[in-house]
């Protein structure tokens, strides 16, 4: 435990120090509609993003108040303890997920580019990728019989909170309800679907009431295509556009190389978790080439950089659970080696403010 809290606290301080100075259309954006919707209403919110909008506005409230940060500095802060928080659950879950090779398995996660979200990003994707991991270590701990189907359930409620591009994941969720069902809880599911429903129902109604109606749901957020119009949403026909997408899914999840190789020797399991993870990494690869990049292909990369959690986990813990030779510990020590020189490129080209 107390290992674990040091070796968090330090990558939370390494986030912090190579802070990201490139920020994107949006990002930007946040720094007067903060500023001027906090000073009339408290908190700037969208739907698509309530709890991390809404948390964000009140640090900043807090925060200029008491040591005159600015929107910026609130953001990097926040994104660094959200990473410190992402190795935490990381670590916790280490032992239980990939027994025989704990760092094996820790160094694979975090080699993966979508960590770059921790390093002061100044966008609204940090908190809810801490919440995907919490709400797959729920997962892990259900197929495990050791927690209730209302425990992940209510943690992917609470993520789409934070963000809804976490309905993406609703497949995997669904995985755990009928996984449930054959095992005759019947109740349990009851209860699952409740956990589910409830807190972003009261999310909703939370809003409606404090500076949010409903109806801008359907008007003006992402999800509700602003007003019907999904067509925007939805990414090209265009062979470039994809072939861009997918450098940017080499850039967030580089172990993706070993996919083919992994499905070939059927070493991706076929035990529940195996089929929850591989549920959950082909809804948010999905996800990334169906949504489409508004900002543009690269701008907009933090978008799909939460969606890229559950394919980096299940990738990890399928390496790491190979039987011990000393290929195996080649192949990940050159991987790991590998994707954290490619992704250190990317985190000190975005600390000089370079894209």
């Amino acid at each position: 435990m107390a290992l674990a809290l040091v070796v968090a606290c330090a990558f939370g301080w390494m986030f912090l120090s190579l802070s990201n100075h490139f920020i994107n259309r949006d990002g930007l954006a946040l720094f007067d509609k903060i500023v001027n919707d906090v000073a009339a209403h408290g908190a700037h919110v969208t739907h698509d993003e309530m709890l991390e909008l809404y948390v964000h506005s009140r640090l900043y409230d807090y925060a200029n108040h008491s040591w005159g940060w600015s929107v910026g500095r609130t953001y990097q802060v926040a994104s660094a303890l959200s990473g410190a928080a992402f190795v935490l659950v990381l670590l916790f879950l280490a032992p239980s997920m990939a027994p025989r090779s704990r760092i094996a398995f820790v160094g694979l996660v975090l080699s993966c580019g979508f960590i770059q979200l921790f390093f002061g990003d100044v966008e609204n994707y940090t908190m809810v990728t801490v919440m995907i991991l919490l709400f797959i270590a729920m997962a892990h701990l259900f197929l495990e019989g050791r927690i209730p189907l209302w425990t992940p359930a209510g943690a992917l409620s609470l993520a789409l909170g934070f963000h809804l591009l976490c309905g993406w994941l609703l497949p995997a969720l669904a995985y755990l309800f009928v996984f449930s069902w054959r095992h005759g809880r019947r109740r349990d599911t009851a209860i699952g679907l409740a956990a589910l429903v409830l807190p972003i129902s009261a999310l909703f109604v939370f809003f409606h009431f404090h500076g949010l109606p409903i109806e801008r749901l359907w008007e003006s957020s992402h999800v509700g295509g602003l007003g019907g119009n999904y067509a925007r949403e939805l990414a090209p026909m265009n062979v470039a556009y994809h072939l861009g997408m997918l450098n940017v899914l080499l850039l967030l999840w580089p172990s993706i190389v070993m996919l083919p190789a992994l499905i070939y020797f059927n070493r991706l399991g076929t035990d529940p978790m195996s089929r929850f993870l591989e549920l959950a990494a082909l809804s948010m690869v999905v996800f990334t080439f169906t949504w489409k990049a508004q900002l543009g292909i690269f701008e907009d990369w933090n978008l799909y950089a939460p969606g890229m959690v559950p394919g980096a986990i299940l990738v990890a813990r399928s390496l790491s659970g190979l039987p011990r030779a000393p290929v195996k510990s080649a192949i990940i020590t050159a991987l790991i080696l590998t994707a954290s020189l490619h992704t250190f490129a990317w985190v000190v080209s975005n600390h000089l403010g370079r894209p």
